[in-house]
């Protein structure tokens, strides 16, 4: 795994000798590939990023080139490209020119000619680029099965898709500017880097009329347009000014700011419901700060927010289903409509190494982090 730019397709190019690598040596089978590349290339197949085809020659006609190339006997080959064409759904286009192909029965061919003869290491670099997901259903399970029942090849592969890692993978690599930062199965790593627990919260929507009543809103202010200069004004009026900092500050209101910036004003109900959705979700986590005393919200929306829970790591440490058992215990008390626990992602540790890449071209390091901490002094002064 890496951003665009982290040097994987480079790392694959130089362990099929397309590029040299500025240092360093290369060993396959105790082989350095610069001295002994024509005995080190039999054993590799490599689907690289760009379809590596001759699109004016039938799909057969590439698979027979490639299969005679890596040492195919000749009264075997055809059996041979049957069987692969069978395997990748390519024999209704056997006499097809390739460059007529789809997008993802290229990318099928080009993964193809990667594996014929069952080479004991095979690169695929982004090997279901441009497929449809049914296709790309397919071709993992054409993956799996190379790697895990034939138990004839090592496979080597680079995505974009956490998914398709986890799923596909026994081992993962994240590259940072061309260093490995971690390798291990899905679980170690984020067992080591991850944070530890992310909730997600939905708050039922309310009931407005007993809105009303309860912060003794007035009938005429009930959808009064609040804007940037009056805000603070509607909060005092009715006892609310302690949530001015929240609002003003860019915090956990800063989306009703940019909802003012972007129309103008919001009614006054926008305001009184984004009180109640917050109020249900810091009570809930306030019942979760008495174990795990660092949390944060990360993403929040209407009725959604996002808390990632820092792991307390020792003896005493409480399990995942113990936190589940305190949200089921008070999601009806709390309003909570919906709710999902999970120990922190791979792709939120992936997006962690990238943001260390100091390249300006990267977009993960435009992306707009939200990180604040909860605490019970923030939740009392909210809500005492």
């Amino acid at each position: 795994l890496g951003v665009n730019g982290a040097g994987k397709t480079t790392t694959f190019k130089c362990l099929s000798k397309e590029i040299l690598p500025s240092y360093g040596k290369i060993y396959i089978d105790n082989k350095e590939i610069n001295e002994d590349f024509d005995k080190v290339r039999s054993l590799i197949g490599y689907c690289p990023q760009f379809d590596a085809i001759f699109e004016s020659l039938t799909v057969y006609e590439n698979l027979e080139f490639y299969g005679l190339i890596k040492g195919a006997k000749k009264d075997k080959i055809d059996a041979i490209i049957c069987a692969l064409m069978d395997e990748m759904n390519l024999t209704p286009f056997k006499d097809k020119e390739s460059g007529a192909l789809s997008g993802g029965n290229k990318r099928k061919l080009s993964v193809a000619i990667s594996i014929i003869c069952n080479p004991p290491i095979i690169l695929l670099d982004e090997p279901s680029t441009g497929m449809d997901p049914e296709a790309r259903r397919f071709m993992w399970g054409v993956i799996h099965r190379m790697s895990l029942n034939r138990k004839k090849s090592s496979i080597i592969m680079t995505t974009h898709s956490m998914e398709e890692a986890e799923t596909l993978c026994k081992r993962i690599a994240i590259m940072v500017d061309g260093q490995f930062k971690c390798l291990g199965t899905s679980d170690e790593i984020k067992e080591k880097y991850g944070y530890g627990f992310e909730i997600n919260l939905q708050i039922n929507n309310p009931n407005f009329e007993e809105l009303y009543k309860k912060y003794k809103i007035k009938e005429e202010d009930k959808e009064a347009q609040i804007n940037l200069s009056n805000i603070k004004t509607y909060l005092e009026k009715y006892n609310l000014e302690h949530f001015s900092n929240e609002l003003i500050k860019d915090r956990l209101g800063g989306k009703i700011i940019e909802e003012i910036n972007f129309g103008g004003y919001v009614y006054f109900s926008r305001i009184i419901s984004w009180i109640y959705f917050l109020e249900n979700a810091l009570k809930m986590i306030q019942i979760i700060l008495v174990d795990f005393p660092e949390i944060h919200c990360s993403d929040y929306g209407e009725n959604n927010f996002v808390f990632k829970i820092k792991r307390n790591r020792n003896e005493d440490e409480k399990s995942i289903g113990y936190l589940f058992g305190i949200i089921e215990e008070n999601n009806i008390k709390f309003n909570i409509q919906k709710y999902f626990l999970q120990l922190t992602s791979l792709e939120q540790i992936f997006n962690n190494f990238a943001k260390e890449t100091e390249r300006p071209d990267n977009q993960l390091n435009q992306i707009r982090n939200i990180d604040i901490p909860i605490n019970n002094e923030l939740i009392n002064n909210l809500f005492s």
